[in-house]
């Protein structure tokens, strides 16, 4: 499948995301105190989305520019490494500090999974950026975000924290 015709599934996929989470935030009410693990999760959700956003989009703005495809999945790797890079210095410790949180009730492995995800994603942006194999770091990259987005919005859904 070529980049045209996949990134505009990943880019559906992640705007539905994160608009099933508004959806459950703005049901949930306003007078409702969320717990800092359910804090985390939701922010974790609405990032995963716009990483994937933003490596769509910057696809498509440089295949607008006639920029040649290779050089353009390179271009859509920069923005999801960034993210995640951020991603993992700033919102890690942050999940580390609600994982902490005497209400939290979170199982250790699922700090420790995040962690795995969020460094295995930064690897395949990076490799997408400095590779030829730009595309399949990519979709890899795209598929595993997606995923991960998923696991965190059912966790918060179920409330397992």
């Amino acid at each position: 499948m070529a980049p045209e015709e996949l990134f505009p599934l990943y880019a559906e996929l992640a705007l539905g995301l994160a608009g099933f989470v508004g959806v459950v935030s703005a049901f949930t009410g306003r007078d409702r105190v969320f717990l800092p693990t359910e804090r985390v999760r939701f922010i974790g959700v609405v990032m995963a989305s716009v990483v994937v956003l933003v490596g769509c989009f910057s696809f498509f703005a440089a295949r607008a520019s006639e920029i040649e495809p290779g050089t353009c999945l390179r271009i859509a790797g920069v923005g999801p490494l960034l993210i995640a890079l951020t991603m993992m210095t700033v919102m890690m410790p942050e999940s580390v500090r609600a994982a902490r949180d005497a209400e939290s009730t979170t199982e250790p492995w699922s700090l420790a999974l995040s962690f795995v995800v969020i460094a295995t994603n930064i690897v395949l942006y990076g490799a997408a950026v400095v590779t030829d194999a730009s595309y399949g770091c990519l979709v890899l990259g795209f598929s595993i975000q997606i995923l991960h987005g998923i696991w965190m919005f059912v966790r918060v859904l179920t409330r397992r924290n």
